[in-house]
């Protein structure tokens, strides 16, 4: 009888941990709405405020690609993918990470239809932690920067003295985690000021 009360009570235990993880991964989360300015293929402005698309890298405004042997602007074509693509409307971005830039992580959707998502699958952004199986469509098509040479963009902000404008997307380390939870916290603060307009 006791091993019963103990195996209840490590699952009833377990049970609590996972429901309190998942109310608190949605507590910092964050929706919005707008007219979005797009800046390059994955980063968006609205006010003063800049948001980074999670889970993807564009090549930079200002990075070129090689296409039937000569140079072609990716970046602006990029971006221009991007605009095209944001400019259909309905747009909602929902995220709960700020990167240490402090831009706003963020997934964003026109109904159903997952931007990032699109962003890859067309070959206009390399998979970044997310969208594997959307970039080896993308390259096995030879869509967007697929169609000739590139540099992926990491590599190209390193070459080109940019901003390294990778973000910490957590793991599973203990220093990870600390990072995840306090960037939680900054937003879940930003949030309760921008609620109660100070």
């Amino acid at each position: 009888m006791r091993k019963v009360a103990d195996y209840f009570a490590a699952a009833s235990l377990m049970l609590v941990v996972a429901v309190g993880a998942a109310w608190f991964a949605r507590l910092g989360e964050q929706e919005v709405r707008g007219a979005f300015r797009v800046l390059d293929g994955d980063s968006l402005e609205l006010g003063t405020q800049r948001y980074r698309l999670q889970g993807i890298d564009a090549p930079e405004y200002t990075q070129t690609c090689q296409r039937n042997g000569a140079a072609w602007p990716c970046g602006r074509e990029a971006a221009r993918q991007l605009r095209r693509l944001m400019r259909q409307g309905g747009i909602a971005c929902v995220g709960g990470e700020i990167d240490k830039y402090g831009r706003l992580l963020v997934v964003c959707r026109r109904g159903e239809a997952d931007i990032n998502r699109q962003m890859v699958l067309e070959g206009w952004a390399v998979a970044f932690g997310n969208y594997e199986a959307e970039e080896r469509l993308a390259r096995q098509n030879g869509s967007g920067i697929w169609v000739g040479d590139f540099e992926r963009p990491r590599d190209w902000r390193e070459l080109h003295g940019k901003a390294n404008e990778e973000t910490d997307s957590g793991g599973s380390s203990v220093a990870g985690l600390a990072n995840s939870l306090a960037n939680r916290g900054r937003l879940w603060l930003r949030s309760m000021a921008n609620w109660f307009g100070e």
